[in-house]
């Protein structure tokens, strides 16, 4: 079974008869949702880095830039996207952002 349709299904929390997966399947979800919350967290770091310290595609963020609420927010960010990375063991994900992305998730923290 697909994983997309595993997704689509455990989505509907009142099937009727309650939903069953393997353990296999449930692996392939967790997987999956790591994956997702990984591009979604890369991106929500851009733009927190963009607005805050002055990032662009080509210019990597100025940290000094950043005040003290953004800076906590930010190292937030990060130590929820470098543990779900920890879990998914992928180090790197070609989703088109800008290569100082990488260097701050190396870092951890800003």
């Amino acid at each position: 079974m697909a994983t997309e349709n595993l997704l689509e299904r455990t989505m509907t929390l009142d099937t009727e008869p309650p939903l069953t997966i393997t353990v296999d399947e449930g692996i392939q979800i967790m997987e999956v949702a790591l994956h997702m919350a990984v591009r979604e967290m890369r991106k929500e770091l851009r733009w927190m880095l963009e607005v805050g310290g002055n990032a662009s595609a080509n210019v990597p963020p100025k940290l000094d830039l950043l005040d003290a609420t953004e800076r906590q927010m930010i190292n937030d960010v990060l130590e929820a996207l470098r543990a779900c990375i920890l879990c998914t063991g992928r180090n790197r994900i070609d989703d088109g952002l800008p290569a100082w992305i990488d260097d701050v998730i190396a870092r951890g923290q800003v």
